[in-house]
């Protein structure tokens, strides 16, 4: 049967159609290959096209909180992760922050 791939592992093969297997050890991976019009390499203009561009995130910042500190910067459109909290009844703790930021005309900006 055609349909049904014939492998070995650590090889790729075809199952007839333009869908690619590789077969590692403990896994699959299944790859469909990009093609624009009948080349399957995608040129620069088209991945510029279709993916977004000029993103990043800012250098990662800890911020601590505690009791009577008050309120800290605002988190909109940042990435927190870390979150760490000292514990019992006490409002102490920290976390890591990363802001989004988006590149115009060469300067970068942080999305809020």
């Amino acid at each position: 049967d055609s349909s049904k791939p014939t492998c070995r592992q650590n090889r790729c093969c075809k199952n007839g159609s333009d869908h690619r297997f590789r077969f590692l050890p403990g896994s699959i991976v299944s790859a469909v290959p990009l093609k624009v019009g009948d080349s399957e390499v995608a040129t620069q203009a088209w991945v510029l096209q279709n993916f977004v561009q000029n993103i990043d995130l800012t250098a990662p910042a800890e911020v601590g909180f505690w009791d009577g500190n008050g309120y800290t910067r605002g988190t909109d459109g940042a990435a927190m992760y870390n979150f760490k909290m000292v514990g019992g009844s006490s409002n102490v703790g920290n976390y890591i922050i990363r802001y989004t930021r988006k590149c115009v005309n060469n300067n970068w900006y942080v999305i809020n």
